[in-house]
């Protein structure tokens, strides 16, 4: 598990939590003076594959946390939203979060609902809460505090604004 790396823009941070330098596992947390929100929350498969197995399978999110799979609890520290990027679970992680508080805003809640119905079978399970509804969630929408621009057709930039 590396550490994050943290970026100070005047006021604003933005953490690094995985995903910088290898393919998975992104979770980028950005702190303004007014928001901290993070985007994505991905499961590090690199990860994933050097404690996990056919025959050895995680018991708990919490375990996955701890293991470097999933974002540490702490990343979640005063996060009031989390945007995911796009349904792959190297971006979407889990939908287990810490804190019940947080809202999160998806590309499609109703592409996310019917992929969660795979994800009951085996280690996948431990992404989902005990009682899932998807009611809670929200598809991506432009905020007052957020700006989405598209820079190319593969990359998205999101600007926090002070």
């Amino acid at each position: 598990m590396s550490e994050p790396t943290t970026f100070e823009i005047g006021r604003t941070k933005i953490t690094i939590y995985g995903g910088l330098n290898t393919i998975g596992g992104n979770c980028v947390v950005i702190r303004s003076p007014t928001q901290s929100v993070m985007l994505d929350q991905g499961v590090n498969f690199l990860q994933l594959k050097s404690f996990y197995g056919l025959s050895i399978q995680p018991e708990s999110v919490e375990e996955l946390r701890d293991m470097g799979v999933l974002p540490p609890r702490e990343a979640y520290d005063d996060i009031e939203e989390v945007y995911i990027s796009h349904l792959h679970l190297d971006h979407l992680g889990s939908l287990n979060f810490p804190n019940e508080e947080i809202s999160v805003y998806l590309p499609s809640r109703e592409v996310a609902e019917v992929l969660s119905h795979s994800w009951w079978f085996g280690w996948k399970q431990q992404l989902l809460p005990q009682t899932l509804s998807f009611a809670g969630f929200e598809d991506v929408k432009e905020s007052k505090s957020l700006k989405f621009t598209n820079v190319s057709q593969r990359l998205s930039f999101i600007c926090v604004q002070n």
